[in-house]
């Protein structure tokens, strides 16, 4: 295997940006763990919109009745909401890199254009694929059939996106992609054959969906104006702001009807893939689900460009830090900032996106109370959180080398990105309070812009810049105790593999890791065969975990479930790690 391909899967290459390696390892990691956490935690431990705990006209926090039931009025902010902005913005800020790899390669714009095009139409049939092959989408109540038609269908994927040794000839590596194509596709017919419910497009993932929309886009917009960030951030911005206001209810659109021009274009841009009518002119043929694939596309999904463009732009610094944007080095080598410096730094970003957070959780719940003022979340995200950024601001003091440069630069970015979204989310309410004392501070939703911070849906521009700010800060982190400290390699090995590997560790959420630890799959062996294998341990131990689960449900220990479901994503992990190591890296 060539060196190109060894620093791909192997972390201990220098030239490679492991730090953002690692944040996408994170960004799967947490997406994962947030598909497995079990109920009746506190509200910090799922989506904003999916509070667990309200308070009720007394101001006394009581459990809902529905934890399902979707709350758009209610802003929340929490980590399981920045797990999808952080995979978006790890994909916008390697597209300057990955870029930047192939044009020193020597490769033709234009080749790099149809790569673009390519890789967004196999990962919209990466979208359809993994949500076809959900065991709960084969079967409501899955069973040993729908697990195991899960594992198949994950297996499957090995030969369509495996990166395969250029030993290979070209047609022997045609040959091994369509035969797994071909499987694929026969493994979805085979799952909707004699099932009442047909095939339609809308059956997708939305998060790689509106992966490969964000990224066609802003691949395009990079290769067109290769040597103009600022041209860039001209074109890819106003299409975010028109798609935002496109997602905003009429109500909370930043500009009205001023947009009315362009508003029937874009509501009937979808239309466009309805073809739906050909099924006329073949009699019935080819039927008609298959030819509408509208649901594929929405322009209001470009809204997620607020977070992909700050990405890119990181990247660009990224790209210029690492001396391969054409600059030219520093004459004189200078001391790097030590050790002990750069891991303060690290600790204290830490501490402070802990904080924004615990700020940011619940708005409307009282911290604390000092002589007559109240402390309402978000205003903590702001307050407590000042010193943490001071301080930091402090440590990065006098940089020297590039590096050095690129950890200010990115403090700067994060910070800015961050305090605008948080100010964005603020509307502080004087109240006389009627106990005699002097004054309160009540939290009002509808005086904040947009409606808080939120995921939504709708998503407010408050959610996308946060966002933003917390993965930049995330990634200064990472940049520091990955790239800066070597030891950090190895702590965070099992982050930088799954970075490194993210389509594989993306697939296996749902098709791997749910079959693996639910139902005992020897249970189509019969009952016989079953008793046989007991003594191995093969069933026992899922019926031990099983009961377990079904003790600590009972006794009201969610807590201790929770621990499950990080051994499950840490199961994961190992496993696609183990398999980045094997050098079977998944490629679109």
């Amino acid at each position: 295997m060539s060196h190109a391909q060894l620093k791909t899967v192997h972390p201990s290459q220098p030239d490679r940006a492991l730090g953002l390696d690692a944040l996408r390892g994170l960004a799967v990691v947490l997406m994962c763990l947030s598909g497995v956490v079990p109920n009746w935690l506190p509200n910090a431990m799922y989506h904003g919109y999916y509070p667990r705990y309200l308070p009720d006209e007394a101001g006394r926090w009581q459990a809902v009745e529905n934890p399902w039931l979707f709350r758009g009025d209610w802003p929340g902010f929490t980590w399981v909401d920045w797990v999808f902005p952080m995979f978006l913005f790890a994909m916008g800020a390697a597209i300057p890199l990955a870029m930047a790899s192939r044009l020193e390669r020597g490769t033709a714009r234009w080749r790099l254009v149809l790569g673009v095009v390519w890789r967004w139409l196999v990962l919209i049939g990466f979208a359809v694929y993994v949500r076809q092959i959900d065991p709960h989408l084969i079967d409501p109540e899955p069973g040993p059939r729908a697990w195991l038609l899960a594992i198949l269908g994950f297996v499957l994927l090995f030969p369509v996106f495996t990166r395969l040794p250029k030993s290979f000839s070209s047609r022997r590596v045609v040959l091994i992609r369509c035969g797994g194509v071909a499987a694929c596709v026969g493994l979805v017919v085979a799952i909707h054959f004699g099932s009442a419910a047909a095939f339609v497009w809308s059956q997708h993932d939305i998060i790689i969906l509106l992966l490969a929309h964000g990224s066609l886009l802003a691949g395009l917009a990079y290769l067109l104006l290769l040597r103009r960030p600022i041209a860039r951030l001209l074109l890819l911005l106003p299409i975010a702001f028109i798609a935002h206001h496109q997602a905003m209810a009429p109500q909370g659109r930043l500009l009205a009807d001023r947009l009315d021009a362009v508003n029937p274009w874009l509501n009937t841009s979808r239309q466009w893939l309805d073809f739906t009518w050909l099924s006329q002119w073949t009699d019935g043929r080819i039927p008609s689900n298959l030819l509408d694939f509208s649901p594929l596309w929405d322009f209001t999904w470009l809204k997620f460009l607020w977070i992909i463009v700050p990405g890119m732009v990181i990247g660009d610094l990224m790209l210029r830090a690492s001396g391969r944007s054409g600059e030219s080095p520093d004459p004189i080598p200078q001391l790097r900032w030590p050790t002990a410096r750069l891991l303060a730094i690290a600790m204290l970003m830490s501490l402070a996106i802990v904080i924004v957070f615990a700020g940011a959780k619940d708005h409307g719940q009282q911290l604390m109370q000092v002589a007559g003022f109240k402390l309402i979340t978000p205003y903590a995200a702001i307050i407590l959180a000042g010193p943490i950024l001071l301080s930091t601001g402090l440590c990065m003091l006098k940089p020297t080398q590039r590096e050095d440069q690129l950890l200010v630069s990115l403090y700067a970015w994060g910070v800015s990105l961050l305090l605008l979204g948080l100010l964005l989310n603020l509307a502080p309410q004087v109240q006389l309070s009627s106990a005699g004392q002097p004054f309160t501070f009540s939290m009002n939703t509808r005086a904040v812009f947009e409606g808080g911070i939120k995921k939504g849906p709708p998503a407010t521009l408050a959610y996308y810049l946060a966002s933003a700010g917390l993965s930049v800060l995330a990634l200064l982190v990472l940049t520091v105790v990955v790239d800066r400290w070597r030891a950090g390699r190895r702590v965070f090995w099992i982050l930088i593999v799954n970075g490194q590997n993210p389509m594989l560790a993306y697939a296996g959420i749902r098709s791997l890791l749910g079959p693996i630890v639910s139902l005992p799959l020897l249970a189509p062996l019969g009952l016989a065969g079953v008793k046989s294998l007991d003594a191995l341990g093969f069933t026992w131990i899922p019926r031990q975990i099983a009961s377990w689960r079904q003790q600590a449900e009972l006794a009201g220990e969610p807590w201790v479930l929770f621990v499950w479901s990080v051994c499950k994503t840490l199961l994961l992990a190992v496993f696609v790690g183990l398999m980045t190591r094997l050098r079977l890296v998944w490629r679109s």
